[in-house]
């Protein structure tokens, strides 16, 4: 969101999935989807869905399944936000 800080993923209005495979919101990193790592060459998809209050990422076009859950506490930050998908390249 336009509230969030510019490093993805470490504050409350932010999330992020990163090449180690990681998932990250709120300056908590976790495994996701078995720690799916990505590099050079691959192309990664992120999805938000407004009915499920849900964030997924896909990695060359296959679902990585669900990453966030929206939870009812952020209703209303999901209500009237503007969301960007935004990309962080490291060392590139």
């Amino acid at each position: 969101t336009s509230d969030a800080s510019l490093e993805l993923g470490t504050d409350s209005k932010g999330y992020g999935y990163g090449g180690t495979g990681k998932k990250v919101h709120n300056g908590t990193y976790e495994p996701y989807n078995d720690n799916t790592s990505f590099g050079k060459g691959d192309i990664i998809g992120c999805a938000i869905d407004f009915d499920l209050n849900a964030i997924s990422f896909t990695k060359n076009g296959q679902s990585l399944g669900k990453a966030f859950d929206l939870n009812n506490n952020e209703t209303t930050y999901i209500t009237g936000t503007v969301y960007f998908p935004t990309i962080c390249v490291k060392n590139a």
